[in-house]
């Protein structure tokens, strides 16, 4: 018996697994396209992040940013995700900018006013099957 469980146990944990890299393969893509369409413009990316997260979850982040420099921010989400929003704060938690359209492709333009380090917020606003994998990436020109 503790075989067959064994078994199961193994084939359950797997089968997550290969479920969970093929939903962050198809955020991998999008975030990859994104950066091919940026790079034609003459923005390179500065950072990027995949994760997953349940409906009405968030994740911060905290990122320098250079005075003078252009960035775009923009979001990505698995099949399963409809909304992803995202935030744009200063060290003081006020809000600079946020994308809370009703979409699962959030973005957001911004030229600091100085230089460090400011705070994005991802949130997922709905997920049909939990988690939700998602992407961030930043483009700086």
């Amino acid at each position: 018996m503790k075989k067959i469980t064994l078994v199961l146990s193994a084939m359950i944990i797997g089968s997550t697994m290969v479920h969970a890299q093929s939903y962050t393969e198809v955020v991998w893509t999008q975030i990859q396209n994104a950066f091919e369409s940026a790079s034609d413009d003459g923005y390179s990316m500065k950072n990027y992040i995949i994760g997953a997260i349940n409906e009405d979850e968030d994740n911060t982040w905290t990122f320098y940013f250079n005075r003078g420099t252009d960035y775009f921010i923009r979001g990505f989400c698995d099949e399963d995700c409809n909304d992803l929003d995202i935030y744009l704060h200063d060290m003081d938690g006020d809000e600079l900018d946020s994308d809370v359209e009703d979409d699962d492709f959030p973005l957001i333009y911004f030229s600091p006013y100085s230089s460090g380090r400011y705070h994005i917020e991802v949130s997922m606003y709905a997920c049909e099957v939990e988690p939700c994998y998602w992407g961030l990436a930043i483009f700086e020109k």
